[in-house]
């Protein structure tokens, strides 16, 4: 069955106009690179070895920013982060992002250079994949599951 010009169109336009809200930041700027960079994230030789340095700051200083975190979990999704170091952060088959033990440190810094920059024997470089901004929250995701698991119940 072959369709007509004209229905292949709206076809096309509905597939394409499937982004939800929760795919694009607050200025309505995309969150997730095009599809067409699929496939391109670097590992093996490459993870570790792209470190931004440490003159770098997140523009997300406020534990408040509310919007940037719930953008960081959406990305933290989206990149099958949640394969590894699962749903909250409590680890699977690769380490746990809220137990405080931090291989390559656990400064806002640190973690950005570990996912822009991978690291040796199985975390992914996602710095040529993911643009700076969209990395800085996935790091303020991180730093609310941080505060959230550090949080104690009431014993009264």
């Amino acid at each position: 069955m072959r369709l007509r010009p004209g229905a292949a169109a709206l076809w096309w336009t509905m597939l394409c106009s499937g982004c939800s809200a929760a795919d694009r930041d607050d200025r309505g700027a995309p969150l997730l690179p095009p599809a067409s960079t699929a496939g391109l994230v670097p590992t093996g030789d490459l993870a570790g070895g792209l470190d931004r340095g440490a003159g770098i700051r997140s523009p997300y200083t406020e534990a408040a920013d509310q919007q940037a975190v719930y953008d960081g979990e959406v990305l933290y999704n989206q990149m099958n982060c949640v394969d590894c170091h699962g749903y909250q952060g409590q680890g699977n088959m690769c380490p746990s992002l809220v137990d405080g033990e931090w291989l390559f440190g656990d400064s806002p810094v640190d973690q950005f250079n570990s996912v822009y920059a991978g690291r040796a024997k199985g975390m992914p470089a996602y710095g040529k994949l993911l643009p700076d901004d969209s990395i800085w929250k996935i790091v303020a995701y991180l730093e609310a599951l941080k505060t959230r698991h550090d949080k104690k119940p009431d014993t009264q």
